[in-house]
């Protein structure tokens, strides 16, 4: 059964939605739908742009300020997408960890030690 997320997403000139996707089911994280092949539309009839995502009950904030704007719809191309988050509740859950601990173990990488840059930018995001 289709499901809604509450996701924000970032584009250009410091642009941040704060609104809800579709996804297909609450097992997926909205991480790898986006990353997928294909975005997925609980009802395809509504799509304009063909490599889109919607997005229901969506605010736009601008500097971190409050809502700006509010929209009951909104569909945002995947190019235009800086930086994409979601489901703060749940980030370094145990869950998590352990999902990331089994894809570190499959896929044989190193565990890296150091902060990257998203990971910077992401928490400057989320302090605002």
């Amino acid at each position: 059964m289709a499901a809604e997320r509450k996701i924000v997403v970032v584009t250009s000139l410091g642009k941040r939605f704060v609104g809800n996707v579709d996804i297909p089911n609450s097992s997926l994280r909205t991480t790898d739908l986006m990353n997928s092949g294909s975005i997925y539309w609980r009802d395809p009839s509504e799509k304009c742009f063909e490599n889109a995502i919607l997005m229901h009950d969506v605010q736009l904030r601008i500097e971190g300020l409050t809502a700006c704007v509010r929209f009951d719809h909104l569909q945002i191309r995947i190019s235009e997408i800086i930086l994409f988050y979601d489901d703060q509740e749940t980030i370094a859950d145990e869950m998590e960890k352990m999902r990331a601990a089994t894809m570190v173990q499959k896929t044989q990488e190193k565990v890296q030690t150091k902060r990257n840059q998203m990971t910077a930018l992401f928490l400057s995001l989320r302090s605002n």
